[in-house]
Protein backbone atom coordinates (compact mmCIF):
# COMPACT_ATOMS: atom_id res chain seq x y z
CA UNK A 1 0.00 0.00 0.00
CA UNK A 2 1.53 3.63 -0.85
CA UNK A 3 1.07 4.13 3.02
CA UNK A 4 3.75 1.56 3.90
CA UNK A 5 5.91 1.94 1.33
CA UNK A 6 7.83 4.84 0.52
CA UNK A 7 8.75 5.50 -3.40
CA UNK A 8 11.45 7.50 -4.78
CA UNK A 9 12.02 8.48 -8.89
CA UNK A 10 14.46 8.92 -10.33
CA UNK A 11 16.19 10.01 -13.36
CA UNK A 12 19.60 8.93 -14.27
CA UNK A 13 22.25 7.70 -16.49
CA UNK A 14 22.49 4.06 -16.79
CA UNK A 15 26.00 3.83 -15.71
CA UNK A 16 25.82 5.47 -12.58
CA UNK A 17 25.55 4.16 -8.66
CA UNK A 18 21.63 3.31 -7.63
CA UNK A 19 21.05 6.95 -5.90
CA UNK A 20 19.55 5.76 -2.47
CA UNK A 21 16.79 8.46 -1.36
CA UNK A 22 16.01 8.70 2.33
CA UNK A 23 13.26 6.68 3.84
CA UNK A 24 9.62 8.70 3.33
CA UNK A 25 11.45 10.69 0.77
CA UNK A 26 10.53 11.33 -2.94
CA UNK A 27 14.03 12.03 -5.43
CA UNK A 28 13.08 13.77 -8.67
CA UNK A 29 16.58 14.10 -11.19
CA UNK A 30 15.86 15.29 -14.98
CA UNK A 31 18.69 16.33 -16.44
CA UNK A 32 17.88 18.96 -19.45
CA UNK A 33 18.94 17.42 -22.81
CA UNK A 34 20.38 19.65 -25.62
CA UNK A 35 19.70 20.27 -29.10
CA UNK A 36 22.37 22.20 -31.27
CA UNK A 37 20.50 24.73 -34.31
CA UNK A 38 21.63 26.04 -36.72
CA UNK A 39 20.16 28.42 -39.39
CA UNK A 40 21.06 29.21 -43.39
CA UNK A 41 20.51 32.13 -45.80
CA UNK A 42 21.02 32.05 -49.40
CA UNK A 43 23.25 29.26 -48.17
CA UNK A 44 24.93 31.15 -45.52
CA UNK A 45 25.13 30.36 -41.58
CA UNK A 46 23.29 33.58 -39.98
CA UNK A 47 22.84 31.38 -36.58
CA UNK A 48 23.94 28.54 -34.35
CA UNK A 49 22.88 27.89 -30.64
CA UNK A 50 22.04 25.77 -28.29
CA UNK A 51 18.99 25.22 -26.95
CA UNK A 52 17.27 23.17 -24.55
CA UNK A 53 15.35 20.62 -26.35
CA UNK A 54 11.09 21.46 -26.59
CA UNK A 55 12.13 24.92 -25.14
CA UNK A 56 10.07 27.76 -25.95
CA UNK A 57 12.93 29.84 -28.36
CA UNK A 58 13.78 26.15 -29.85
CA UNK A 59 9.97 25.49 -30.53
CA UNK A 60 9.62 29.24 -32.45
CA UNK A 61 12.65 28.80 -34.51
CA UNK A 62 10.99 25.15 -36.13
CA UNK A 63 7.73 27.18 -36.56
CA UNK A 64 9.33 30.18 -38.20
CA UNK A 65 11.10 27.93 -40.66
CA UNK A 66 8.06 25.66 -41.53
CA UNK A 67 6.38 29.24 -42.22
CA UNK A 68 8.84 29.83 -44.24
CA UNK A 69 9.04 26.43 -46.25
CA UNK A 70 5.02 26.79 -45.98
CA UNK A 71 5.07 29.74 -48.37
CA UNK A 72 7.77 28.32 -50.70
CA UNK A 73 5.39 25.42 -51.32
CA UNK A 74 2.21 26.93 -51.39
CA UNK A 75 0.96 25.27 -48.47
CA UNK A 76 -0.45 26.36 -44.75
CA UNK A 77 0.29 23.31 -43.18
CA UNK A 78 2.25 19.76 -42.46
CA UNK A 79 -1.04 18.22 -43.07
CA UNK A 80 -1.38 19.85 -46.79
CA UNK A 81 2.41 18.80 -46.95
CA UNK A 82 1.75 15.47 -46.48
CA UNK A 83 -2.02 15.48 -48.55
CA UNK A 84 -0.21 16.73 -51.77
CA UNK A 85 2.74 14.26 -51.24
CA UNK A 86 5.04 17.36 -50.50
CA UNK A 87 6.97 15.56 -47.62
CA UNK A 88 10.24 14.95 -49.66
CA UNK A 89 9.89 18.78 -50.98
CA UNK A 90 9.64 19.77 -47.66
CA UNK A 91 12.22 17.81 -46.33
CA UNK A 92 14.40 19.54 -48.41
CA UNK A 93 13.34 22.95 -48.19
CA UNK A 94 13.75 22.89 -44.85
CA UNK A 95 17.57 21.64 -45.04
CA UNK A 96 18.45 24.73 -46.89
CA UNK A 97 17.12 26.76 -44.04
CA UNK A 98 17.87 24.98 -40.61
CA UNK A 99 19.73 22.39 -39.24
CA UNK A 100 18.59 20.28 -35.55
CA UNK A 101 20.76 18.25 -33.96
CA UNK A 102 20.33 16.33 -30.60
CA UNK A 103 23.51 16.63 -28.75
CA UNK A 104 25.04 13.62 -27.44
CA UNK A 105 24.04 13.00 -23.55
CA UNK A 106 26.98 11.05 -21.62
CA UNK A 107 24.82 7.88 -20.76
CA UNK A 108 21.25 6.63 -21.48
CA UNK A 109 18.47 8.05 -19.43
CA UNK A 110 16.53 5.70 -17.03
CA UNK A 111 12.97 6.53 -15.04
CA UNK A 112 13.29 4.78 -12.10
CA UNK A 113 11.01 4.50 -8.85
CA UNK A 114 13.06 3.26 -5.92
CA UNK A 115 11.67 1.62 -2.04
CA UNK A 116 12.34 3.82 0.92
CA UNK A 117 15.40 1.09 1.02
CA UNK A 118 16.92 2.69 -2.69
CA UNK A 119 15.41 -0.79 -4.24
CA UNK A 120 14.39 -0.24 -8.01
CA UNK A 121 11.09 -1.49 -8.38
CA UNK A 122 10.20 -0.47 -11.78
CA UNK A 123 13.23 0.62 -14.42
CA UNK A 124 12.14 2.00 -17.90
CA UNK A 125 14.88 2.86 -20.51
CA UNK A 126 14.09 6.04 -22.05
CA UNK A 127 14.61 6.97 -25.94
CA UNK A 128 14.47 4.51 -28.85
CA UNK A 129 15.71 0.85 -29.55
CA UNK A 130 15.46 -0.70 -32.58
CA UNK A 131 15.74 -4.88 -33.24
CA UNK A 132 15.06 -7.36 -35.41
CA UNK A 133 11.83 -10.09 -33.68
CA UNK A 134 10.19 -13.07 -34.80
CA UNK A 135 6.45 -12.09 -35.84
CA UNK A 136 5.22 -14.63 -33.91
CA UNK A 137 6.35 -12.86 -30.55
CA UNK A 138 4.44 -9.57 -31.28
CA UNK A 139 1.21 -10.89 -29.72
CA UNK A 140 3.60 -11.17 -26.29
CA UNK A 141 5.73 -8.52 -27.00
CA UNK A 142 3.77 -5.60 -28.08
CA UNK A 143 0.17 -6.64 -27.28
CA UNK A 144 0.93 -7.56 -23.40
CA UNK A 145 2.93 -4.51 -23.23
CA UNK A 146 0.18 -2.37 -24.38
CA UNK A 147 -2.61 -3.39 -22.80
CA UNK A 148 -2.06 -6.18 -19.88
CA UNK A 149 -5.56 -6.79 -19.54
CA UNK A 150 -6.83 -7.85 -23.33
CA UNK A 151 -2.72 -8.83 -24.55
CA UNK A 152 -4.40 -10.90 -27.53
CA UNK A 153 -4.68 -8.40 -30.20
CA UNK A 154 -7.03 -9.29 -33.56
CA UNK A 155 -4.63 -7.39 -35.92
CA UNK A 156 -1.47 -8.86 -34.16
CA UNK A 157 -2.75 -12.26 -34.40
CA UNK A 158 -3.88 -11.56 -38.11
CA UNK A 159 -0.52 -10.63 -38.96
CA UNK A 160 1.25 -13.49 -37.91
CA UNK A 161 -0.80 -15.99 -39.64
CA UNK A 162 -0.11 -13.75 -42.58
CA UNK A 163 3.82 -13.19 -42.24
CA UNK A 164 4.08 -16.93 -40.69
CA UNK A 165 8.13 -17.30 -39.68
CA UNK A 166 9.61 -13.95 -40.79
CA UNK A 167 10.69 -11.26 -38.66
CA UNK A 168 9.87 -7.72 -37.95
CA UNK A 169 11.56 -4.74 -37.72
CA UNK A 170 10.52 -3.64 -34.35
CA UNK A 171 11.03 -0.12 -32.86
CA UNK A 172 10.10 1.09 -29.39
CA UNK A 173 10.45 4.74 -28.16
CA UNK A 174 9.89 5.75 -24.61
CA UNK A 175 9.86 9.41 -23.63
CA UNK A 176 8.61 11.43 -20.13
CA UNK A 177 7.10 14.49 -19.07
CA UNK A 178 7.29 16.02 -16.02
CA UNK A 179 4.69 19.61 -15.12
CA UNK A 180 6.54 22.34 -14.22
CA UNK A 181 7.13 21.71 -10.05
CA UNK A 182 8.46 17.84 -11.20
CA UNK A 183 5.60 16.09 -9.08
CA UNK A 184 3.51 14.47 -11.90
CA UNK A 185 4.58 12.50 -15.07
CA UNK A 186 3.60 11.53 -18.35
CA UNK A 187 5.51 7.94 -19.81
CA UNK A 188 4.67 7.75 -23.27
CA UNK A 189 5.23 4.30 -25.11
CA UNK A 190 5.25 3.68 -29.28
CA UNK A 191 5.92 0.44 -30.83
CA UNK A 192 6.71 0.45 -34.43
CA UNK A 193 6.79 -2.15 -36.45
CA UNK A 194 7.01 -4.06 -39.87
CA UNK A 195 7.95 -6.80 -41.76
CA UNK A 196 11.95 -6.93 -42.50
CA UNK A 197 13.12 -6.00 -45.41
CA UNK A 198 10.38 -3.80 -46.01
CA UNK A 199 10.54 0.20 -46.93
CA UNK A 200 7.17 1.13 -45.91
CA UNK A 201 3.94 -0.18 -43.71
CA UNK A 202 4.99 0.86 -40.42
CA UNK A 203 2.33 -0.33 -37.53
CA UNK A 204 1.80 1.81 -34.36
CA UNK A 205 0.60 1.05 -31.36
CA UNK A 206 0.93 3.55 -28.24
CA UNK A 207 0.07 4.16 -24.74
CA UNK A 208 0.32 6.89 -21.95
CA UNK A 209 0.92 6.40 -18.68
CA UNK A 210 0.37 8.98 -15.95
CA UNK A 211 2.54 8.31 -12.82
CA UNK A 212 2.59 10.55 -9.95
CA UNK A 213 5.76 11.51 -7.29
CA UNK A 214 5.32 8.13 -6.06
CA UNK A 215 5.54 6.18 -8.97
CA UNK A 216 1.76 5.17 -8.53
CA UNK A 217 0.06 4.97 -12.06
CA UNK A 218 -2.90 6.83 -11.98
CA UNK A 219 -4.03 6.33 -15.42
CA UNK A 220 -3.27 4.44 -18.65
CA UNK A 221 -4.71 5.02 -21.94
CA UNK A 222 -4.31 2.95 -24.70
CA UNK A 223 -4.49 4.34 -28.23
CA UNK A 224 -5.88 2.35 -31.32
CA UNK A 225 -3.28 1.15 -34.15
CA UNK A 226 -2.27 3.84 -36.51
CA UNK A 227 -3.10 6.50 -33.73
CA UNK A 228 0.17 7.91 -31.82
CA UNK A 229 1.00 10.34 -29.59
CA UNK A 230 2.02 13.49 -31.64
CA UNK A 231 4.75 13.98 -29.07
CA UNK A 232 6.54 10.98 -29.53
CA UNK A 233 9.40 11.89 -31.99
CA UNK A 234 7.71 15.60 -32.27
CA UNK A 235 9.51 18.56 -29.92
CA UNK A 236 6.83 20.66 -31.03
CA UNK A 237 4.00 19.15 -28.91
CA UNK A 238 4.94 17.76 -25.53
CA UNK A 239 1.88 17.15 -23.45
CA UNK A 240 0.97 19.74 -20.92
CA UNK A 241 0.33 19.02 -17.15
CA UNK A 242 -1.29 20.83 -14.42
CA UNK A 243 0.85 21.47 -11.85
CA UNK A 244 -1.27 19.58 -9.46
CA UNK A 245 -1.86 16.74 -11.40
CA UNK A 246 -5.60 18.47 -12.38
CA UNK A 247 -5.88 17.50 -15.99
CA UNK A 248 -3.00 16.53 -18.67
CA UNK A 249 -3.25 18.01 -22.28
CA UNK A 250 -2.29 15.93 -25.50
CA UNK A 251 -2.33 15.72 -29.20
CA UNK A 252 -2.77 12.55 -31.08
CA UNK A 253 -2.79 11.63 -34.94
CA UNK A 254 -3.65 8.96 -37.10
CA UNK A 255 -0.67 10.17 -39.56
CA UNK A 256 2.17 7.66 -40.06
CA UNK A 257 4.46 9.88 -41.64
CA UNK A 258 3.67 12.85 -38.38
CA UNK A 259 1.63 15.35 -38.45
CA UNK A 260 -1.96 15.18 -39.53
CA UNK A 261 -5.19 13.77 -38.57
CA UNK A 262 -4.63 15.44 -35.32
CA UNK A 263 -7.17 15.27 -32.18
CA UNK A 264 -6.32 17.37 -28.97
CA UNK A 265 -7.28 15.63 -25.68
CA UNK A 266 -7.55 16.65 -22.39
CA UNK A 267 -7.90 13.83 -19.53
CA UNK A 268 -8.90 14.65 -16.01
CA UNK A 269 -7.12 13.38 -12.58
CA UNK A 270 -8.73 9.61 -12.71
CA UNK A 271 -8.21 9.30 -16.77
CA UNK A 272 -12.09 10.42 -17.85
CA UNK A 273 -11.37 12.71 -21.39
CA UNK A 274 -13.00 16.07 -20.19
CA UNK A 275 -12.66 17.24 -23.89
CA UNK A 276 -11.61 16.78 -27.08
CA UNK A 277 -11.36 18.49 -30.57
CA UNK A 278 -11.92 17.58 -33.11
CA UNK A 279 -14.51 14.42 -32.92
CA UNK A 280 -12.35 10.99 -34.20
CA UNK A 281 -14.36 10.98 -37.67
CA UNK A 282 -14.03 14.95 -38.24
CA UNK A 283 -13.52 15.22 -42.08
CA UNK A 284 -10.22 16.22 -43.56
CA UNK A 285 -11.04 19.82 -43.98
CA UNK A 286 -11.82 20.03 -40.41
CA UNK A 287 -9.71 22.29 -38.72
CA UNK A 288 -6.48 20.20 -36.76
CA UNK A 289 -5.38 22.33 -33.42
CA UNK A 290 -1.95 23.01 -32.56
CA UNK A 291 0.22 25.64 -30.09
CA UNK A 292 -1.76 24.55 -27.30
CA UNK A 293 -1.48 25.66 -23.57
CA UNK A 294 -2.85 25.07 -20.40
CA UNK A 295 -3.48 26.94 -17.23
CA UNK A 296 -2.02 26.20 -14.31
CA UNK A 297 -4.62 24.84 -12.35
CA UNK A 298 -5.69 22.62 -15.58
CA UNK A 299 -8.92 24.54 -16.06
CA UNK A 300 -8.63 27.09 -19.07
CA UNK A 301 -7.19 25.62 -22.63
CA UNK A 302 -6.21 27.44 -25.44
CA UNK A 303 -5.27 26.34 -29.26
CA UNK A 304 -5.16 27.28 -32.56
CA UNK A 305 -6.81 26.40 -35.71
CA UNK A 306 -6.34 27.16 -39.24
CA UNK A 307 -9.57 27.60 -41.11
CA UNK A 308 -9.22 25.84 -44.71
CA UNK A 309 -13.16 27.25 -45.57
CA UNK A 310 -12.07 30.81 -45.06
CA UNK A 311 -13.52 33.36 -47.61
CA UNK A 312 -10.51 33.77 -50.34
CA UNK A 313 -7.97 37.14 -50.19
CA UNK A 314 -9.44 39.57 -51.87
CA UNK A 315 -6.98 42.58 -52.96
CA UNK A 316 -7.04 45.57 -51.90
CA UNK A 317 -5.27 48.90 -53.42
CA UNK A 318 -2.07 49.36 -52.39
CA UNK A 319 -1.57 45.68 -51.35
CA UNK A 320 1.51 44.96 -53.14
CA UNK A 321 3.19 44.05 -50.63
CA UNK A 322 3.76 40.55 -50.31
CA UNK A 323 4.40 40.67 -46.54
CA UNK A 324 0.70 42.52 -45.95
CA UNK A 325 -0.74 40.15 -48.01
CA UNK A 326 0.89 37.31 -45.89
CA UNK A 327 -0.65 38.80 -42.90
CA UNK A 328 -4.00 39.29 -44.21
CA UNK A 329 -4.67 36.00 -45.13
CA UNK A 330 -3.10 34.90 -41.87
CA UNK A 331 -5.39 37.24 -40.10
CA UNK A 332 -8.41 36.22 -41.63
CA UNK A 333 -7.93 32.48 -41.35
CA UNK A 334 -5.63 31.76 -38.38
CA UNK A 335 -7.44 31.23 -35.29
CA UNK A 336 -7.01 31.22 -31.38
CA UNK A 337 -9.63 29.18 -29.64
CA UNK A 338 -10.09 29.90 -25.62
CA UNK A 339 -11.88 26.98 -23.19
CA UNK A 340 -12.71 27.20 -19.66
CA UNK A 341 -12.64 23.09 -19.04
CA UNK A 342 -15.05 23.56 -16.11
CA UNK A 343 -18.13 25.59 -16.97
CA UNK A 344 -17.81 24.50 -20.55
CA UNK A 345 -17.84 27.77 -22.21
CA UNK A 346 -15.34 28.87 -25.09
CA UNK A 347 -14.47 32.11 -27.34
CA UNK A 348 -12.57 32.31 -30.83
CA UNK A 349 -10.14 35.59 -30.80
CA UNK A 350 -7.49 36.17 -33.71
CA UNK A 351 -4.50 35.02 -33.37
CA UNK A 352 -2.47 34.51 -30.58
CA UNK A 353 0.59 33.41 -29.36
CA UNK A 354 -0.31 31.77 -25.86
CA UNK A 355 3.15 31.55 -23.41
CA UNK A 356 0.96 30.62 -20.57
CA UNK A 357 -2.30 30.28 -18.62
CA UNK A 358 -2.44 31.25 -14.87
CA UNK A 359 -4.91 29.41 -12.37
CA UNK A 360 -7.22 32.77 -12.33
CA UNK A 361 -7.54 32.81 -16.14
CA UNK A 362 -4.90 35.48 -17.41
CA UNK A 363 -3.19 34.22 -20.38
CA UNK A 364 0.29 36.36 -21.61
CA UNK A 365 -0.47 36.14 -25.47
CA UNK A 366 0.93 38.17 -28.27
CA UNK A 367 -1.12 39.16 -31.33
CA UNK A 368 0.41 38.95 -34.98
CA UNK A 369 1.95 41.84 -36.91
CA UNK A 370 2.62 41.84 -40.50
CA UNK A 371 6.53 40.35 -39.86
CA UNK A 372 7.05 40.09 -36.08
CA UNK A 373 5.04 39.63 -33.15
CA UNK A 374 3.87 42.46 -31.64
CA UNK A 375 1.15 44.09 -28.70
CA UNK A 376 2.03 40.92 -26.05
CA UNK A 377 -0.51 42.09 -23.20
CA UNK A 378 -2.36 39.91 -20.22
CA UNK A 379 -5.44 38.36 -21.40
CA UNK A 380 -8.25 38.25 -18.75
CA UNK A 381 -10.03 34.96 -20.20
CA UNK A 382 -12.74 35.50 -17.66
CA UNK A 383 -14.41 38.72 -18.95
CA UNK A 384 -15.06 36.41 -22.48
CA UNK A 385 -15.87 33.06 -21.41
CA UNK A 386 -19.50 33.40 -19.78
Amino acid sequence: MINSIALSLILTPLLMPWAHAAAGKTHVEIPAAYDEIKMFENGREILAKTLVRNSEEEAKIIRDADSKVFKKLGVKSKREVIDKKLSAAYIEEVSKILAVKQLPEAEQEMFRVLDENGEVIRMVSLGETTRLAAASALPNEIGADIDPKAPDNPLLNELVRKWGGAYVELRTQDFLYSNQPETFFVLLKAHFFRKAGSTRGWKVFSKVTFIDSFGTELWVKHFPEGDIVLSIGNSDAPPSISDSGEAVALVTTDSEEGAGGEVLHVYGATGEEIFSYPGKDAGQETPRPSHYKLAANGRYLAYAIWLNNAPPLEPKPGMEVEKEAVFEITRQRSRTIFRDLKDKTSFEANRYLVYGISSDGIADVESYGIDKMTDREKLDLKKFLK
